[in-house]
Parts: structure tokens; sequence; C-alpha cells
């Protein structure tokens, strides 16, 4: 199995012991970030999956992609990444 796609998979068992551990009304704000946004052909899980895990488990759900680097001489961290629900 994919490194990445065990990941996803963990989630699972992260979740059931954050419910053992909080109650709803102590559930901490939840949230999946998916990256590759912008390369759905290279994601590990389908976007769908992702959807489905954040509404089964009532978290929040971010998208993530890199976005083009600025090479410029003053700045050498010019990379960004941009985030959206």
């Amino acid at each position: 199995m994919p490194q990445m796609y065990q990941s996803f998979q963990d989630l699972e068992d992260w979740m059931v012991l954050a419910q053992k551990v909080y109650t709803k009304e102590t559930m901490p704000y939840l949230a999946i970030l998916a990256n590759k946004a912008d390369l759905t052909h290279m994601r590990a899980v389908r976007p769908a999956q992702h959807v489905d895990f954040a509404d089964l488990h009532k978290m929040h759900r971010y998208d993530a992609m890199l976005l083009p680097c600025q090479h410029d001489r003053s700045d050498t961290s010019a990379c960004k990444a941009d985030v959206g629900q």
C-alpha cells in the first residue's frame, strides 16, 4: 500500500481515538486537508474519498496546491500554497 494512502487509512484509527477522548460537545475543530488539488491524476486518495470521509466525521475540508514559484533574486522563499474549501 502506498505511504500516502496508508496515512489516509490511519485517519480512521485517529478518529476512533478522538471520539473516545472527546464528546460531541467538546470535540475540537477537525479538518482534513487534501494536497495536490491541481494534480488530481497524481493523488493517492480520490477527491470523493476525501469528501466522504469529511462528511462522515463532520469535519471541515480543504484542498491545497502549490502555486508556481516566483524566482526573484531578492526573495528565495517565494513559493506559496493556496488553500481553499
